[in-house]
């Protein structure tokens, strides 16, 4: 007997195209913000995903277009009062972009991302100067030493020390 895979609903379409674990932990969180926004009424993440669904295919592309540039809109007011980065924006669009695309909902993505300002893609780091080093060398104990030194001299950050083998 062969299964065959069938959509149940618009959310399950959506949860369909996540892989990584941290993406299914974050994006329907995310997508939960724009539904926030748009004042959805329902229980719960499922059931609003499956009401915009329908509001789309009642109201219209230009109905959900319009919403999205509100909602843009209403996040780059966020950075202007510095609640969030301009690089956060895309993590709230990425999440709605998939939706859209894994229940077939056609939009013009390059106009609506016109409106999204484009942030650093880099942090504000700086390489620390000699005096900084020395300070960091003579303040650590034996353990420490070698720690600060292979750091210095690779460049990795703290959070990669969980990585190495």
């Amino acid at each position: 007997m062969v299964r065959q895979l069938t959509k149940k609903d618009a959310y399950s379409a959506f949860e369909y195209a996540l892989k990584a674990p941290e993406t299914k932990r974050q994006w329907p969180r995310r997508l939960d913000v724009f539904l926030t926004f748009l004042q959805l009424e329902g229980q719960d993440v499922k059931e609003r995903t499956n009401n915009l669904y329908d509001l789309i295919k009642t109201e219209g592309i230009d109905w959900l277009e319009s919403h999205i540039i509100d909602f843009i809109y209403f996040q780059k007011q966020r950075v202007l009062n510095k609640e969030i980065t301009e690089t956060t924006i895309n993590n709230y669009i990425k999440p709605l972009k998939t939706f859209c695309d894994m229940n077939n909902i056609m939009l013009n993505w390059k106009y609506l991302r016109k409106g999204v300002p484009k942030g650093r893609k880099s942090a504000l780091d700086r390489i620390p100067e000699f005096s900084e080093i020395k300070k960091l060398l003579q303040a650590s104990d034996i353990r420490l030493k070698p720690i600060i030194s292979v750091m210095l001299s690779s460049g990795i950050r703290v959070g990669a020390w969980d990585e190495l083998k």
